[in-house]
């Protein structure tokens, strides 16, 4: 077994016991890697673990991350000609070209170990209950469109409310702003794969972790979709510790559930109106479209208020009961350099939220590169507002979205 491990990301002491030859390469080394398995012969690899993608939302990756020459021309268009999103599958799929160029190809890490996958059952010996596959109801559409748009793959939900969505910020992290929201009861943690589910990458993943984090926050359910879930540790060990925190664990699928897999989301066109004298630049212009037409499509399932984008990537959705600050100060985490903020109403209302000078000038220091509104969304005092964000140099988007017939 030769193994490659990504610098800052992988247990380099735990590989290299463990492989007959191990090398460390920086994120931006493909040329460095092809010449490793090119010296042991390896025409097949698998990919495991994640990057963590933040390291690559802020501004000078090139200088931060040294790419060699062949590094650069794979992904130059991605990042300085802008061509396309930054986007998980979007970069994954870049590197498996990357690596197939050089003679290696890719393949499923369930084809070499199939074991991996969770089997359609319940895995412990406490069952779902009736409520919780209430749950898991309202939340699997919401869980399947945030795969689709590319950004999570797990949704906190209890009594038909989605307490969090996961976003840039990981499942370990969403399951405990989950505990922050619901203080009273237990949740159920819903975590399934993409629509187009590319079994090369970024499958859905849970483990012992998983379990131990949910009992910290008291989630006390845990449901998968049934064969295209990986367990990441010995399945017997991880049902063992399951049972032993009381937590029911359940592989189900949509069948299972009574309702339809997620269709193509509604087209939408958008045209936008500056309420400022400072114009949004050609980067943030593309943030935003990708980031209303997904705000647009979450607020049909009743969450997804604002989003946050940066660099044509999905950072963060608000859920039903975060407040805007919480998202904003979540996102300026993983993006402290900016980022831009999408507000859109929610059956028509918005959740009441009126736009003051306020929230606008929390919004900006909260690091708000850009703001854009859904044109439904009222603005008090809207000549302080437009004051506020021009005088701190933001962009602030009115935005009429028209649905394509």
């Amino acid at each position: 077994m030769f193994c490659v491990g990504v610098s800052g990301h992988a247990n380099s002491k735990l590989l290299s016991e463990i492989c007959d030859d191990y090398r460390e390469i920086g994120l931006g080394r493909f040329a460095k890697a092809a010449r490793f398995f090119r010296k042991h012969h390896v025409t097949q690899a698998t990919m495991a673990g994640k990057i963590f993608k933040q390291s690559l939302l802020r501004p000078g990756i090139i200088w931060r991350h040294i790419p060699d020459i062949y590094t650069f021309s794979i992904f130059f268009s991605l990042f300085l000609r802008q061509k396309k999103d930054l986007k998980d599958d979007t970069l994954l799929l870049t590197a498996v070209r990357a690596f197939e160029k050089k003679g290696v190809k890719l393949i499923p890490a369930t084809d070499l170990a199939p074991n991996l996958l969770i089997p359609h059952k319940t895995l412990t010996d406490r069952i779902l209950s009736d409520s919780v596959y209430d749950d898991v109801r309202t939340a699997w559409p919401i869980t399947r469109l945030i795969g689709k748009l590319d950004f999570g793959q797990a949704v906190m939900v209890s009594n038909h409310r989605i307490l969090a969505i996961e976003g840039i910020d990981g499942t370990d992290e969403t399951i405990a702003r989950g505990a922050a929201s619901e203080k009273r009861s237990a949740f159920t943690v819903v975590k399934i794969a993409k629509p187009n589910q590319d079994m090369r990458f970024d499958v859905p993943a849970v483990g012992i972790r998983t379990l131990e984090k949910m009992a910290a926050s008291g989630a006390d359910a845990l449901v998968v979709e049934a064969n295209r879930t990986l367990c990441v540790d010995p399945l017997d060990q991880f049902i063992a510790k399951a049972n032993a925190l009381n937590i029911a664990v359940g592989a189900v699928t949509a069948e299972d559930l009574g309702i339809q897999e997620l269709g193509n989301v509604p087209a939408c066109f958008f045209s936008f109106r500056p309420l400022t004298r400072v114009l949004p630049n050609k980067r943030q212009i593309k943030d935003l479209n990708v980031g209303f037409p997904a705000a647009s499509a979450l607020s049909r399932y009743g969450v997804g208020s604002m989003v946050t984008v940066r660099e044509r990537a999905i950072l963060a959705a608000q859920s039903v009961d975060e407040p805007i600050l919480e998202t904003l100060q979540r996102t300026n985490k993983f993006a402290p350099d900016g980022f831009c903020a999408i507000l859109h109403q929610i059956d028509g209302t918005c959740r009441n939220l009126c736009l003051s000078a306020s929230i606008v000038n929390d919004i900006i220091r909260s690091g708000a590169r850009m703001i854009a509104i859904d044109t439904d969304i009222p603005i008090e005092d809207e000549k302080d507002v437009r004051q506020i964000a021009e005088a701190h140099h933001v962009p602030f988007l009115a935005v009429q979205e028209h649905l394509k017939r």
